[in-house]
């Protein structure tokens, strides 16, 4: 996945070639990105039998399964920063 790739890129040091991956990843999936940076998010509404592939749904089963790891190598600073950045080359 393309947000896994922006953060070992993170974890790496490789922070502009992590805003690279980072900016691609948002492109192709920007709801990632928003359901990765809220406060408290309530889940969406779940299909049973799978999800949307860049809905909100997904976004949440990806926040659920990595958001501690992105916590715990201190990236969602540097993920709250990016956003702001690549909002802007919009």
């Amino acid at each position: 996945m393309q947000y896994n790739h922006a953060l070992v890129l993170y974890a790496l040091n490789e922070r502009d070639k992590a805003l690279t991956a980072l900016q691609s990843a948002v492109d192709d999936s920007p709801k990632l990105l928003a359901w990765l940076l809220k406060d408290k998010p309530r889940p969406p509404r779940l299909d049973p039998i799978g999800f949307t592939l860049g809905g909100d749904d997904e976004a949440w089963f990806y926040r659920q399964e990595t958001l501690s790891l992105w916590e715990q190598l201190g990236a969602l600073d540097w993920l709250r920063s990016c956003a702001k950045a690549i909002k802007r080359r919009k």
